[in-house]
């Protein structure tokens, strides 16, 4: 359809401006034509040049022609392109790299790989329950007069060992996670469980297992400890209250029960042990009933190198005892321990004026009775996963529970 407004605009773009006070000059019919004539070939030109222009502008933002620079971009072309879309979460680490099965040796007491090593694990239902009976049974009989804590350690395995390698050796061991998870439901409502598990595992990628031992390092043991702290409503100390202690070229168990294979040597650990400031003293009773007096943390760099971890107060004797002057408010704890809880006592020296420790396997007694004959505040069971499926050792924790 026509626009009349867009033609006369057009038409009034073609005449020239008339001077000022000029006639306007008659024009003849053949003279009128002929302008219309003049005027449509016009607007044909205008019209093709106009339509050129724009298809060379559109062309030149996508071809560069021949010694031509590129036009600037206009002031409302400089803004920042818009930011992608954010991604639905924060990125992960990267997985976990699978190694070659020639660096894997399943032998029949350990799992090697690389040059570290590892203990399988297998749930046992009946020991679970005996050793729910006996932690349940004194936390019920102390209700009221001590809290009870129960903290199941799991070892290396379900720790440090790669994803896809823990995947592959799925038939192999159990589940430490699932198997704690077991024995912490079962538990009497009177133990506070305590999980260490998810926070060994956030660490994962630091040194907080031995390669060439079943142990956990201290370090391992400190983070534990945070999460006991947490549950029991005290302050974790930071590592930098205490004197870091090193102690060079560690091999452990597993260099024996893989049958001294080399790999484990090539790489031998290191012990770290965190000396309490306040106080190193404390005294132990050995098997014998003799007491001794000794340190929390122990110089050991000139004993055998199998021998590093008994830094840790005096390695297992039936009871030791360790008296913090630092701290005056009376409170106290008893440690029910095997040897994971050795490297784990030297924090609760930043914490309890007094501080009893007591292996199970070599302590002859009864708890409930010691406790409350010692005006003990709080009960910390710590145990390996691995001992909560070890028949004779829960048969001895049951025995003084």
């Amino acid at each position: 359809m026509d626009n009349k407004y867009d033609r006369i605009e057009e038409d009034e773009l073609l005449e020239a401006p008339l001077a000022a006070g000029q006639p306007a000059p008659e024009e003849t019919p053949a003279k009128k034509k002929a302008a219309k004539i003049v005027t449509v070939i016009l607007l044909i030109l205008l019209f093709l040049a106009a339509t050129a222009g724009a298809f060379l502008l559109g062309l030149s933002g996508l071809v560069r022609l021949p010694g031509k620079k590129p036009a600037a971009p206009a002031a409302t072309e400089t803004s920042a392109p818009a930011p992608t879309e954010a991604p639905t979460e924060a990125p992960t680490e990267p997985p976990d790299e699978d190694v070659d099965d020639s660096l894997i040796q399943k032998l029949s007491s350990v799992l090697i790989v690389d040059d570290a090593a590892y203990e399988y694990y297998s749930f046992s239902q009946t020991t679970a329950n005996r050793y729910v009976s006996a932690v349940s049974r004194a936390a019920d009989s102390l209700s009221g007069t001590a809290r009870v804590f129960d903290i199941i350690v799991p070892t290396s395995m379900d720790i440090t060992l790669s994803d896809p390698v823990r995947q592959r050796l799925s038939g192999l061991t159990g589940d430490q996670k699932k198997a704690i998870e077991t024995i912490y439901a079962a538990m009497s409502s009177n133990c506070v469980t305590v999980n260490a598990f998810d926070s060994l595992r956030a660490h994962r990628k630091e040194y907080v297992y031995f390669r060439t031992d079943h142990h956990w390092t201290a370090l391992g043991a400190y983070y534990a400890y945070r999460e006991y702290a947490a549950a029991a409503g005290i302050r974790a100390a930071e590592l930098e209250e205490f004197t870091e202690r090193r102690f060079d070229n560690f091999i452990g168990a597993f260099y024996t029960d893989s049958g001294k294979r080399k790999a484990l040597t090539k790489n031998p650990d290191v012990v770290y042990a965190y000396e309490p400031k306040s106080t190193n003293e404390m005294e132990y009773t050995n098997k014998n009933g003799q007491k001794i007096k000794w340190n929390i943390v122990t110089d050991v760099s000139k004993w055998a190198r199998s021998s590093l971890y008994n830094t840790f107060i005096g390695g297992d004797n039936p009871y030791c005892h360790i008296s913090n002057p630092a701290v005056a408010d009376g409170s106290s704890c008893v440690v029910v321990k095997e040897s994971f809880g050795n490297a784990f006592v030297p924090f609760l020296v930043a914490n309890y004026s007094e501080i009893h420790v007591i292996d199970y396997r070599y302590w002859k007694g009864n708890l409930t009775s010691f406790v409350k004959a010692n005006d003990i505040q709080d009960v910390i069971y710590l145990n390996n996963v691995s001992a909560t499926r070890n028949a004779p050792l829960v048969k001895h924790l049951d025995s003084i529970s």
